[in-house]
């Protein structure tokens, strides 16, 4: 799963994944739209990040 995927599917705002992450929100909106360099290792940690998340506001 992608980053702007996990992130559609969590129900999040880029700028709630960016203060999330502690990233600035152009780089997200960078990465989610193919700019930047994004290291893979980087995107799979926010996916579980925000697959974190997305869990933990469902359990409540």
């Amino acid at each position: 799963m992608s980053m702007k995927e996990a992130r559609e599917h969590a129900g999040l705002t880029r700028e709630e994944v960016a203060k999330l992450v502690q990233f600035p929100v152009k780089t997200i909106a960078d990465w989610e739209e193919g700019r930047g360099n994004k290291v893979e290792f980087i995107e799979k940690r926010i996916v579980t990040m925000i697959e974190d998340y997305a869990r933990k506001k469902e359990a409540h």
